[in-house]
């Protein structure tokens, strides 16, 4: 059975690259365009990890984090999380850290790069083809 990631950013197009990305390598991708729509469905839906956005209108992706975070440890479970951002500064690695978030990556992401911090907390992908790959 393949894994859910949950995926929030409100830019349609990140959601979009990210769930192909995500599809092809053999995830079963969740997306929400706000942290507070994000948060709902994890409440209903058990995911295996997230990927947000920082800076989104109305909650932002550090709050999300933690709150997803205790969503799951409240269930019993852990839950790894991701973090993109455009505006990478010193201020938000450190504020995801301390809201338990395992990393955060520079956008524009490299695949590569993206593959391998989830496949590192989560295992070998279910499907182990790069995007591009016959």
């Amino acid at each position: 059975m393949a894994q859910t990631l949950l995926v929030i950013d409100d830019d349609i197009s990140v959601r979009e690259v990210l769930r192909l990305l995500l599809e092809h390598r053999g995830y079963e991708v969740l997306l929400a365009e706000s942290a507070e729509k994000g948060i709902a469905i994890a409440a209903e839906r058990k995911v295996d990890g997230a990927v947000l956005d920082v800076h989104m209108a109305g909650m932002n992706g550090i709050t999300a984090c933690r709150i997803l975070r205790q969503q799951a440890a409240d269930a019993g479970r852990t839950l790894p999380v991701w973090i993109m951002t455009g505006a990478r500064t010193s201020q938000i690695v450190a504020a995801a850290a301390e809201a338990g978030a395992l990393v955060v990556m520079s956008k524009p992401f490299r695949h590569a790069e993206l593959y391998d911090r989830i496949e590192a907390e989560l295992g070998p992908a279910p499907k182990r083809q790069r995007f591009g790959d016959p």
